[in-house]
């Protein structure tokens, strides 16, 4: 998957976690007399809202946008979807009479609705715990600067620090991470050059096809003739800084090459470090200009695509 597909996947996926959220809302309000029931429903609510989380983190966080993940995000996909798809067939049975009555007593006695929901929230936290491992052990913060590969020291400490912040078991630590503190780097500095061994050591051996393929798959700060058009947007830059500052943005220390980007009709193109508060902002405004689009029965005119950086060594 390219990071927009990604994104897209992520999207889709949080959706779907957000739909059997409302659904398992409106069961336990159906059920509000039984607290045994309600208790065991809010815990599998609970759970739900933690992948809900991460991959919506995903969707939203570039740095954990590496083709590393896609395996396990198609895992917890599926397992997303077959828990929607139960949710709702139980959803179903509350507004039914008899069916009603009968799913009550399956879900206050046991054991069959149960366990059912109980399989598909298990096999959804599989995933979730699968696809965080994937992130542990991912290229995240391999990054080309002026087509040399470098590590960049403050992704890989965001990361590992949003990792470190999730509820449950998991370590909380990128092998990467781990891997360079006993080289003994410096992790107050930027970037890291590794050497050729030290990126074999990280990947395998560099003429491996795989090995190839994730780095040829590596983000570059080369974004090159880029065109944005309709309602699209495009961030060259860092939103925010990682901290709970909203209007807080990242200069970095050395200039990214954006050359030849141009933004057409109503879209917005930026080419630095910008806060959230910034970003927000802005899609406000675009927000607000298609209402107005919409309002004058303009908005056919109005093309919208979505493309990503093309980024260049």
């Amino acid at each position: 998957m390219s990071a927009l597909e990604i994104v897209g996947a992520s999207s889709a996926i949080a959706a779907l976690a957000q739909q059997s959220l409302q659904l398992l809302t409106r069961i336990q309000d159906a059920l509000r007399y039984a607290e045994s029931i309600t208790t065991y429903l809010t815990n599998v609510r609970n759970d739900v809202a933690t992948v809900e989380s991460v991959v919506r983190s995903i969707s939203e966080e570039v740095a954990l946008q590496v083709s590393d993940i896609t395996p396990a995000l198609t895992g917890i996909f599926d397992a997303t979807k077959q828990l929607g798809e139960f949710v709702e067939e139980l959803f179903t049975r509350t507004e039914q009479g008899g069916g009603f009555r009968r799913f009550t007593r399956g879900l206050l006695q046991g054991p069959s609705e149960q366990q059912q929901l109980n399989g598909y929230k298990e096999n959804l936290l599989q995933a979730k715990t699968t696809l965080l491992l994937r992130i542990q052990a991912s290229t995240v913060g391999l990054f080309k600067k002026e087509g040399t590969t470098v590590i960049n020291l403050m992704v890989v400490s965001k990361v590992e620090r949003w990792l470190q912040n999730l509820p449950g078991s998991i370590d909380g630590r990128l092998n990467i991470s781990e891997y360079l503190q006993q080289k003994g780097v410096d992790a107050s500095q930027e970037y890291y050059q590794p050497t050729t061994q030290e990126l074999e050591e990280l990947l395998g051996p560099l003429q491996d096809p795989e090995v190839r393929e994730t780095l040829a798959a590596i983000p570059s700060d080369n974004i090159l003739n880029n065109t944005t058009s309709g309602f699209s947007s495009m961030f060259n830059g860092y939103i925010g800084n990682g901290t709970a500052d909203r209007d807080a943005f990242i200069v970095p220390n050395r200039p990214t090459n954006i050359i030849g980007n141009r933004a057409r009709d109503y879209s917005v193109m930026v080419n630095r470090g910008i806060s959230r508060n910034t970003a927000d902002g802005l899609s406000s405004a675009q927000k607000q200009q298609l209402e107005v689009l919409i309002k004058a029965n303009l908005v056919e005119k109005v093309r919208v695509e979505h493309q990503e950086p093309k980024k260049e060594g």
